[in-house]
């Protein structure tokens, strides 16, 4: 992230499987989505850089689905 009043900041997490891709979100947007997902784990679905991220919490409902937009980087 780099926003010129606040700062810049990058993060990496963990995965399993494979890809080679470089996103970009707006945090306080992910801690937000975060915040209303249950439990400690989460999956997210993401495809091609410009493509919208489907978080949802690891066994939980449909219910449980957010849709996040990235930035471009």
């Amino acid at each position: 992230m780099n926003n010129p009043d606040a700062g810049e900041a990058e993060d990496e997490v963990t995965f399993e499987g494979q890809a080679d891709l470089s996103i970009g979100f707006n945090a306080r947007y992910v801690a937000d989505a975060l915040a209303h997902l249950p439990g400690g784990r989460f999956e997210i679905g993401l495809g091609s850089p410009g493509d919208p991220a489907v978080l949802r919490s690891v066994g939980g409902s449909s219910e449980n689905l957010i849709v996040l937009m990235p930035m471009r980087v």
